[in-house]
């Protein structure tokens, strides 16, 4: 039994019934077409990359945002607050509720502790709102309340920072959370 070996040889391009591949024009619009689609969506990018990390900074620090909340909450339903004065105080934030009840703001051991009263004095209810707090200072100006809110920043340092200066380790770091809140007129003595 013989074999046979049949050997196919390209035909030129103008033999070919059909075209394969591109040429180098068709190569260069559809490059210059794909340029144009990113220049545009450029700005785009970097605009969704700049918003996914702030909205990462901001969601690793949840607990100064809650606590923000809380506080605009308490404000903005209470009836009255203790101590208006447009001078700062680190004085407890004692707000006044409609039904008589009390809700102190202050800083213990623990952190920032929200603490709600009956009109009879008895503690209802007591909760760290915020933990690393340092120190917190408030006013009460013509319509509106300023808090600020002292912590320790929550710092984690690189490998190599830790080999390069061991000193950062015990170095403390603060950040201010800044606080204002208009106050509602609900009919108390003191809005």
């Amino acid at each position: 039994m013989q074999r046979r070996v049949f050997v196919s040889q390209s035909l030129p391009a103008e033999r070919r019934g059909e075209e394969s591949g591109a040429t180098i024009v068709e190569l260069l619009v559809s490059l210059a077409l794909i340029s144009i689609v990113f220049l545009a969506a450029g700005p785009l990018i970097v605009q969704s990359v700049q918003l996914f990390s702030s909205t990462g900074r901001a969601l690793t620090d949840t607990s100064a945002t809650m606590s923000g909340s809380w506080l605009r909450r308490d404000v903005h339903s209470a009836a009255s607050i203790d101590a208006w004065s447009p001078q700062w105080t680190d004085d407890p934030i004692m707000l006044h509720s409609q039904n008589g009840e009390i809700i102190t703001y202050e800083v213990d051991g623990s952190g920032l502790v929200r603490c709600r009263f009956e009109p009879t004095g008895e503690q209802i209810d007591r909760r760290v709102m915020l933990r690393r707090v340092e120190r917190v200072r408030w006013r009460a100006l013509q319509g509106l309340i300023e808090i600020e809110v002292l912590t320790r920043a929550h710092v984690r340092p690189t490998t190599a920072a830790l080999i390069r200066d061991r000193q950062r380790l015990n170095a403390v770091t603060f950040k201010t959370e800044r606080f204002c809140f208009a106050l509602r007129a609900r009919g108390g003595h003191s809005w």
